[in-house]
């Protein structure tokens, strides 16, 4: 009797679960992301004891009254609110980023559902949640290193968002938010102005929410003080604090340049610059011209292989600025998993970089780290624009 009582509670546990299995899996998906991020909260790294612990204690000591480090006011006034919470340093950093980390998973996620067909739009939404909530390079990031890339990049994925549903002011606030965390947010700027000439849709003056956006994020810190023009400022002083060509990213530089050479650093960061500047316009006059639409996916995908150039191109990247493409390399292996095997090639990429920095791990050199991840962009591009090409075909077919 007992044991036909047991088995009946079991039938209808096992039912429920049947019945419930995407919203159970979903509940599992963020307990394990809760769960992973508690052991490495105490992990402290180079960054944190040589700056953002020394950077908290001088916030909490003299206030906002003046720039500490090289953050920009928005996230100087986070750190100051979290000096007034009964928390240690490491832990107001690192969990103030986990939150983000969960954030941008689920805004990743309704990116995914918004562009996937019906029947695989609920469960691509999950997957791609869970792949950058469980990512390594995502934990590394915030429950390790106490970096806050997740929050520049939620917003910087609601900007995109927003222009994929066509809200476009509301796009030029997110994108000016995300600006006001992280100046890598700038990566994102060539795809709005492609959406611009191509779609037509939107007046130019649009743009000016842009930096509206920027200095409005400073103004709370106007009352400790500060010139919320400084949110803008700031970030010229930023471009002349690491003088080098790349800095331990698996960038172009890395085959031109010694990482730490200073004495080339001036010339030929203009090179790199309007050498990026080339590229970014070839692609997108060869866009242009092939009249590639930016509507969907497209406009993912298009946004994708900018913000990876950015990278690979610009002078003075450092590991973590790859973040914004590597999330999105996700959501589009979600939306065509032929670039699986590509993303996990990303990744490994990204992964080995965080660990050379984090724990002093060199299984291989950064030359050979650029040449793979140059191998794996042209391999990308090829791709992509096949798939992009066929999209385009066939949306002018129906």
């Amino acid at each position: 009797m007992g044991e036909s009582s047991i088995f009946k509670w079991e039938k209808k546990f096992l039912k429920f679960i049947e019945k419930n299995l995407y919203w159970v899996i979903t509940a599992v998906v963020f307990v394990l992301g809760f769960l992973i991020r508690i052991p490495p909260m105490e992990y402290v790294s180079g960054d944190f004891y040589h700056y953002l612990s020394p950077w908290f204690d001088e916030i909490k000591e003299s206030g906002l009254s003046h720039q500490v480090g090289n953050y920009n006011l928005v996230y100087q006034f986070l750190i100051y609110i979290m000096t007034k919470l009964p928390l240690k340093a490491i832990y107001s950093y690192k969990i103030l980023s986990c939150i983000f980390d969960f954030l941008l998973a689920i805004i990743a996620g309704r990116v995914v559902y918004h562009l996937l067909d019906k029947d695989r739009r609920a469960w691509g939404s999950l997957i791609a949640t869970a792949v950058i909530l469980l990512s390594p390079v995502v934990i590394l990031n915030s429950a390790v290193w106490a970096q806050c890339d997740s929050i520049f990049v939620f917003f910087a994925v609601c900007a995109l968002f927003a222009l994929l549903k066509e809200k476009y002011v509301l796009s030029m606030v997110m994108l000016g938010v995300s600006f006001a965390f992280k100046l890598q947010a700038v990566f994102l700027f060539p795809i709005f102005l492609l959406v611009y000439f191509i779609r037509k849709r939107f007046t130019i003056f649009n743009f000016i929410w842009v930096p509206l956006s920027v200095v409005a994020c400073g103004l709370p810190t106007v009352f400790y003080g500060r010139n919320p023009l400084e949110t803008i400022t700031i970030y010229t002083e930023q471009t002349e604090v690491y003088p080098y060509m790349s800095l331990n990213s698996a960038s172009f530089w890395q085959l031109v340049l010694k990482p730490m050479d200073v004495g080339h650093y001036e010339a030929m960061k203009t090179v790199a610059i309007y050498l990026t500047f080339a590229i970014l316009l070839g692609i997108m006059v060869y866009w242009i011209m092939n009249r590639f639409s930016t509507d969907g996916k497209n406009l993912i995908i298009m946004a994708f292989i900018l913000t990876y150039v950015c990278f690979l191109f610009l002078p003075a990247m450092h590991e973590r600025y790859s973040y914004v493409y590597e999330i999105l390399a996700i959501c589009i292996a979600v939306i065509y998993p032929k670039t699986i095997p590509l993303c996990c090639g990303l990744h490994i990429v990204a992964l080995l970089s965080y660990a050379s920095f984090l724990f002093g791990t060199v299984p291989i050199s950064f030359p050979w780290l650029a040449i793979i991840n140059i191998i794996i962009f042209v391999l990308y591009f090829y791709v992509l624009n096949v798939y992009m090409k066929n999209t385009t075909e066939n949306t002018k077919k129906a």
